[in-house]
């Protein structure tokens, strides 16, 4: 699982990138702050988790609303729509994570026109951090997140294309 205290300290396999006196900063992004209890339980547990792993780790959280996420979880939160503070949190991050919760699916269907956009939604705004992780040569995880359904050929190609694109992947369901 995810959110077990053993888990988290194998995203990062020993390598200089990660010495012992680097400062980790992760982004995480997913359905949050858009007033879902179920998800932002989600994101509660999964900032516990990777403070109980990794003391005094940064986490800064893509939300749709960044000031009520920030004083929830006690994170920085950037808005999911602002591609400058994306890529700048990017920039400084060790790691970029998608999770958790139902994220890879077309229940209303996929406008390819909307990737890397501000109007961004669905699978193009998870299809938007692999790419933010490529821009910034950063690694990426998908973390606990729910598949399907996947009605379109296109739903298939990007949540196929974000998957592959992780360097680790947890599924829900």
């Amino acid at each position: 699982s995810c959110c077990t205290g053993r888990y988290w300290p194998d995203v990062y396999p020993a390598s200089p990138l990660l010495d012992e006196g680097d400062r980790h900063r992760v982004l995480i992004s997913g359905y949050y702050g858009h007033g879902n209890l179920g998800d932002e339980a989600i994101l509660e547990v999964m900032v516990a988790a990777l403070r109980r792993a990794i003391p005094g780790i940064g986490i800064t959280v893509a939300s749709g609303d960044p000031t009520q996420t920030s004083h929830a979880i006690g994170v920085d939160a950037v808005d999911e729509r602002s591609w400058p503070a994306l890529l700048d949190v990017a920039e400084g991050a060790s790691l970029i994570v998608l999770g958790g919760g139902g994220l890879l699916h077309d229940y209303h269907g996929l406008d390819r026109d909307t990737l890397l956009h501000p109007l961004h939604w669905g699978l193009t705004h998870c299809a938007a951090f692999p790419a933010l992780a490529d821009l910034t040569h950063r690694p990426f995880m998908v973390s606990a997140v729910g598949a399907g359904p996947l009605h379109t050929d296109d739903g298939r190609r990007y949540a196929g294309a974000l998957c592959a694109r992780a360097a680790r992947l947890t599924v829900r369901d």
